[in-house]
């Protein structure tokens, strides 16, 4: 049996993009995208969070973000908790019984690939050159298992409890 790989994040599975839109909270702050949540993530500054969160496409946060590597209010920290933030931000928008957590369901098995041709190899695949990490499709399909597990279990006394214990047995059973 071969098994199905989605390799790039668009036309009809353009909703695992972070650029689909589909809000999210960050720090008490609604954001129209993952994308853009995640790129006011890397600042300190309140002032360049509210002008990433205003810009009008994720593009554009994206180009916002990356103007100038030198901000002083980049967050020192944020190349060690950047995959923790992805993962949080992505469950948010794949939360267990909406529209956009039954799609991610609705691809099986697949393995997904973030592909792309602009050379991002941490967040997914350069098309090219076939290499990459792939740190956003693993981090879809890990939530994908999380939620067929919280499906399988549903009446059993599971919850999600997001990014440090994904699906956690409570004491109310049904």
């Amino acid at each position: 049996m071969t098994l199905l790989t989605v390799n790039e994040f668009r036309g009809s599975y353009r909703f695992l993009s972070t650029f689909c839109p589909q809000a999210v909270m960050f720090e008490g702050v609604r954001y129209n995208t993952v994308e853009h949540a995640f790129r006011a993530s890397m600042f300190m500054s309140r002032t360049i969070r509210q002008m990433i969160k205003d810009c009008h496409k994720p593009g554009d946060a994206k180009r916002m973000s990356r103007m100038d590597s030198n901000i002083p209010y980049l967050n020192p920290n944020f190349d060690n908790i950047k995959l923790q933030v992805m993962e949080e931000l992505l469950r948010q928008k794949f939360s267990p019984n909406s529209m956009l957590a039954e799609k991610l369901l609705a691809t099986m098995n697949a393995k997904l690939v973030d592909g792309n041709n602009w050379g991002d190899k941490f967040w997914g695949v350069d098309i090219v050159s076939n290499e990459g990490l792939n740190h956003h499709g693993k981090i879809l399909m890990k939530i994908r298992e999380d939620l067929k597990q919280l499906k399988k279990n549903k009446y059993t006394g599971y919850t999600w409890y997001g990014v440090n214990n994904h699906i956690t047995e409570t004491s109310n059973t049904y």
